[in-house]
């Protein structure tokens, strides 16, 4: 009698096993991909390094200073694009900001801004942009230090894709 208990017992488990797999899976999504190599069409920025003048500001002095269509960016493909602003050099400001728009060739409308702060963590700001040819403008919001001597520095934006 242990022995056909035992049978009807596996039998129970296997059934509940099987109940319990079937409830849990009742379907399968795959995607399959391929990753193809880059091709020699990557994205680039033209003139790949720009220098925006940002002039004498008196201390303790808050302003905005804005940069129009200052470079092309041409992605052949969807991109992942990274604007940094590089905290190094910023000693004289108390506060900055820097928003990088790209606009669509003739647009009044930017389709795309990144909002950099001078902070750690809020200094880097990446989205996908799709391919295209973009302008590139840049607008810098500060407000000086107060010195009694003159502080010199660079703004420094990196792009990366």
């Amino acid at each position: 009698m242990s022995r056909k208990l035992l049978i009807i017992l596996a039998t129970v488990v296997l059934a509940a096993l099987g109940t319990a797999y079937a409830l849990t899976q009742i379907g399968i999504i795959q995607m399959p991909y391929t990753i193809t190599p880059s091709t020699p069409e990557a994205p680039s920025m033209s003139p790949s390094s720009v220098s925006l003048d940002l002039g004498d500001i008196p201390a303790k002095s808050a302003g905005t200073k804005e940069f129009e269509n200052v470079a092309t960016l041409t992605l052949p493909y969807n991109y992942e694009i990274n604007f940094t602003l590089d905290l190094n050099g910023l000693e004289g400001f108390s506060d900055i900001s820097v928003w990088v728009y790209l606009y669509e060739p003739g647009s009044i409308v930017y389709s795309y801004s990144f909002f950099l702060m001078d902070s750690p963590g809020f200094n880097s700001y990446s989205q996908v942009v799709d391919a295209g040819s973009y302008e590139v403008w840049v607008k810098v919001q500060y407000t000086a230090i107060d010195t009694s001597s003159s502080v010199s520095g660079s703004v420094t934006i990196y792009c990366y894709w």
